[in-house]
């Protein structure tokens, strides 16, 4: 049987389809074929269909799947993808299909359905009734409707068991439901405290953002009356350096970590890969780049070039080292004097150049 896809194509995080307009009450009729870029190798990928709070789950084979039926419900169902390998998961944006209403209608018959085993046991008691008044019936025919009915009794057996299987079948999926239902809610639990914070932050932002703006224009004001002469383009860098410092008053700087400087250097170059995904195209002015390894400087990102983040050295020249200090006291002789003693000593000139006198009084 032929089946209606819906071709959706997946580039990097990004799904998009040139179909968005399905039709609803199709059952394992529908199926998604998804087509991957490369960097979805060896990912084993599932898609997700997304209808208001309820979520339904499809692994892919050969990277399509039947659209589950419960999905098709008007007016919007959300397509997304994740694959996972190890520790790595990859995923994709939403995508929004619109599903339009059908013109299936569900009605109760007029009369209630035959039962098969008994609609054919009565065609066989009627063709054996009339195999008995027939005479001209031959011994073969009877056994051939005798084998008849015992094939007719098979198939009633075959069908009590699809039923028994399709009820089994009911509950798991009902199981299923339940458990689906509970993640739900676990899931918007997160995602409220989530906005919580987000909120939070934007307050703190804004805050953030009106000083940043006070800031830009006091100094760009400054720049147009010192610019207001002839030498209008005495500062031409000034503008960047006041763009640069609203970005990150703004707290849009933020700050990633590498392993070594040499891997920094690497992913900066576009040879190493992140398991977080992040690029160089991720990164803002003012982001920093710290190392874990040690002797080595952290980085900032200036929007083309990584920069070291520069630190004030201490100046310890005026200062004596331990081992200098230690060797002064080794050499250093100390007397415990009161300040009678003391005092009659420098006034005869017996102080002793070198010697520390301790004086106490008393």
């Amino acid at each position: 049987m032929s089946n209606y896809t819906l071709n959706l194509k997946i580039s990097g995080g990004n799904i998009e389809s040139d179909m968005c307009l399905l039709t609803a009450d199709s059952v394992e009729y529908i199926i998604a074929s998804f087509s991957f870029d490369d960097s979805w190798n060896e990912l084993l990928k599932t898609a997700i269909f997304r209808v208001g709070e309820l979520v339904y789950h499809s692994p892919l084979e050969n990277d399509a799947c039947k659209i589950p039926f419960e999905a098709l419900k008007e007016p919007v169902m959300y397509i997304s993808v994740f694959g996972v390998l190890g520790t790595t998961r990859a995923t994709t944006n939403e995508l929004a299909i619109q599903i339009q209403n059908s013109g299936y209608v569900t009605c109760e018959p007029k009369a209630p359905t035959p039962d098969p085993y008994n609609y054919f046991l009565e065609e066989v008691t009627k063709l054996k009734d009339e195999t008995a008044n027939n005479t001209s019936l031959t011994l073969d025919a009877a056994k051939n409707v005798e084998n008849d009915v015992k094939i007719i009794t098979d198939l009633v057996d075959i069908a009590s068991s699809a039923e028994s299987n399709a009820l089994s079948h009911s509950q798991w999926a009902e199981e299923k439901a339940k458990e689906a239902g509970e993640t739900l809610l676990l899931t918007q639990e997160v995602a409220d405290n989530i906005s919580s914070m987000k909120l939070e932050v934007e307050n703190n932002s804004a805050t953030a953002a009106k000083a940043a703006d006070d800031a830009q224009t006091a100094v760009l004001t400054g720049i147009e009356t010192h610019n207001a002469d002839e030498n209008s383009l005495a500062h031409p860098n000034i503008m960047e350096v006041a763009q640069t410092a609203k970005s990150i008053a703004l707290g849009k700087a933020n700050s990633l970590c590498f392993d070594t400087e040499e891997q920094l250097r690497a992913w900066v170059a576009g040879s190493f890969e992140r398991l977080d995904g992040k690029t160089t195209d991720n990164l803002k002015i003012g982001d920093n780049l710290y190392i874990l390894e040690l002797g080595v400087p952290d980085y900032w990102w200036d929007g083309s070039n990584i920069q070291p983040l520069g630190a004030e050295k201490p100046d310890f020249s005026d200062y004596y080292t331990k081992s200098q200090i230690d060797a002064r006291l080794s050499d250093t002789k100390f007397d415990l004097i009161s300040r009678t003693d003391y005092n009659a000593l420098n006034t005869a000139g017996n102080l002793e150049a070198g010697r520390i006198y301790f004086v106490f009084e008393g």
